[in-house]
Formats: C-alpha cells, structure tokens, sequence
C-alpha cells in the first residue's frame, strides 16, 4: 500500500506544481495585457490632443481665409469702382470733344474683355466643380 501513495503523492505534489506554474502564467499574462491597454489608452488620449490640436488649427486657418477672400472682394470692388469712375471721366471728356467713335470703340473693346474674362472664370470654376478627386492607391 506504501506503493500506491508514493505515486499518488508524488503526483499530486506535480499537479500542484503544474498548478502553480499555470496562475503564475495567467498572473503574467495579466500583467501583460494591463500594460497592453494601458499603452493604448495612453496611445488613444495622445491621439484625442493631436486630433484637438489639428481641428483647431485647422480652423483658425479657415478663418484666416475668409477675412483674406473678403478683404479680396472689397478691393476688388473698390479697385472696380476706381476703374468704373475713370471711364466715366474719360467718357465725359470724350463726348465733351466729341469724339463719340472713339467711345463706342473703348466701350466694345471693354465688353469684349469682359466677355473672355467672365468665360474664363465660368470655365475654370466648371472644371474645378467636375473635377475627380484623386485616388487613394492604399485601398488597392
């Protein structure tokens, strides 16, 4: 009978050494894993302020470009209104001497000019609407 215990003690005493190893294994691989997710919530709450950072600094730019396009359209309209004025002026003295031919000429010249610069804008802003967004050569 002294037999049959030694084998069964012995046995027993490597299960429980098997045991043993087992939770340490489980107890490191825990560690591991906390580690794990600690480095990615890390990694994420360091993504959340760079994404902050970027959306208002893209925002600011934005903004910059508005007050930039509208300063553009007051000057432009100004400068318009300079060039308008002046062509009056021109006009006055030419019809003053007159010279009425000479300002029907500029005046259809002008027309002209503004004929091919509205069909240019009409154009570029077609082409810029129907334009393809390139393609991302990732995804293939």
């Amino acid at each position: 009978m002294s037999s049959r215990n030694k084998p069964n003690t012995n046995s027993a005493q490597q299960d429980a050494v098997l045991i043993d190893k087992f939770l340490d294994n489980q107890k490191q691989e825990l560690i591991i894993e906390e580690e794990r997710v600690r480095v990615r919530n890390k990694e994420l709450d360091n993504d959340k302020f760079l994404a902050s950072k970027s959306i208002e600094a893209q925002l600011k730019d934005r903004s910059e470009q508005r007050t930039q396009i509208t300063q553009l359209f007051k000057h432009g309209f100004v400068f318009s209104g300079v060039i308008l004025f002046m062509l009056l002026i021109f006009g006055g003295y030419v019809i003053a001497n007159d010279k009425e031919a000479l300002l029907s000429e500029i005046i259809g010249l002008f027309i002209e000019f503004l004929k091919y610069v509205v069909g240019a804008a009409i154009g570029y802003l077609y082409a810029k609407a129907n334009k393809e967004p390139p393609k991302d050569n990732k995804s293939e």
